[in-house]
């Protein structure tokens, strides 16, 4: 897996945590992504290595993405915390 996906990854987890929201608690995706670095969000290819992060924690079911309210949320999965603990 390509290092920057990696980091993504950890910054996501990690913003996620440190706003408690796990299981039925959860922020709107795009608000998550703006909290990330601003080299992950500037450019086009940035932009592409955040989709495959949050489809490489979709995939190893530490995040879900749910529609409410026309916008995607997204929440800590509360049945892998220690996988997510360990990773982060």
């Amino acid at each position: 897996m390509n290092e920057d996906i990696e980091l993504i990854m950890w910054h996501i987890i990690t913003r996620l945590q440190n706003m408690s929201k796990w299981g039925g608690a959860h922020s709107e995706l795009s608000r998550v992504v703006k909290s990330l670095p601003s080299r992950y969000t500037e450019s086009a290819q940035a932009k592409k290595l955040v989709q495959k992060a949050i489809k490489n924690l979709v995939k190893l079911d530490f995040i879900g993405i749910y529609k409410k309210t026309r916008e995607d949320h997204v929440s800590l999965n509360q049945r892998k915390v220690k996988e997510i603990k360990e990773f982060s």
